[in-house]
């Protein structure tokens, strides 16, 4: 993913640069051609064109800083050029492979304290939002090897929440918000895998430290997301039960519980659409 990023980037620039040379060289040409055909025998004429030429030059020093920027620091006025004509899309992608910022972007994008209507109605609010979800997501699936719990604890989750009663005080945060979307990509990516028949195994299905309020979260992102039963039966050790054991395991039964009364879009959808709420709110 970031390799084409940089290829777009590369490709884009190199464009630019070629343009930059070519418009320099047909300069040269014609400002030699010009002195060329100015050229006369009559020795009167040539000191007054030479004058003349040298109080051009001496003008246009005074005058145009851009060309004596240019002359100073010619790769400042290269990267100026390129990021005046970069389209808005390859300099997201530019900006990722730079590992910049929500704020720096949102602020590049002329989003700066905006919220609510104001940032949902601006043009360039569309592409913030692609930036934040590409980079989140990009950033969360490198964590697919920790378990769900480590990123519990990692979003301080673990210190806000020490009952069920104390979820309601996290849902609609940005952290909350965050884990859910991890144990979604945590469990596509491990759901591909074993129906691929991988032999993969990532370190743990479930962290054996993990607390029982992790546990019901994960089992409630389980029945939101329509995880088949056999992938949950599997995540819960499970497998091979039935009966009794299944109907005395609570997380099981919270999974179906939730899993047959809500009717939620796509995992991905879903937290497309938090996210989007998030940032508008925030």
């Amino acid at each position: 993913m970031r390799f084409l990023l940089l290829l777009e980037v590369v490709f884009f620039v190199t464009g630019v640069l070629s343009a930059n040379v070519e418009t320099k060289q047909t300069k040269l040409i014609s400002s030699h051609d010009a002195a060329i055909t100015s050229h006369d025998d009559n020795f009167g004429k040539s000191l007054r064109f030479a004058k003349t030429f040298h109080e051009y030059d001496d003008a246009t020093k005074k005058h145009n800083s851009f060309d004596e920027e240019e002359r100073v620091n010619p790769m400042s006025t290269i990267l100026s050029k390129i990021s005046a004509n970069m389209p808005i899309k390859v300099k997201l992608n530019w900006w990722e492979i730079l590992g910049k910022s929500n704020n720096y972007v949102k602020k590049k994008l002329g989003l700066e304290n905006m919220k609510g209507e104001e940032l949902k109605k601006h043009a360039h609010f569309r592409y913030y939002l692609k930036y934040v979800d590409d980079t989140e997501e990009f950033a969360l699936w490198q964590k697919v090897d920790t378990s769900t719990y480590q990123v519990w604890k990692d979003l301080g989750l673990e210190n806000k929440v020490k009952t069920i009663d104390d979820l309601e005080m996290v849902r609609g945060t940005d952290e909350f918000r965050k884990y859910k979307r991890f144990v979604n990509i945590f469990d596509k990516n491990m759901a591909d895998r074993l129906a691929w028949g991988s032999r993969y195994h990532p370190p743990r299905y479930a962290d054996p430290h993990a607390t029982e309020v992790e546990w019901f979260v994960r089992a409630g992102i389980w029945g939101e997301a329509k995880r088949d039963d056999q992938f949950v039966k599997r995540m819960l050790g499970l497998m091979h039960a039935k009966g009794v054991k299944l109907n005395e395991n609570k997380y099981y039964q919270y999974y179906l519980n939730i899993f047959q009364k809500t009717d939620h879009p796509p995992p991905a959808d879903a937290d497309f659409a938090a996210l989007r709420a998030s940032l508008l709110a925030s």
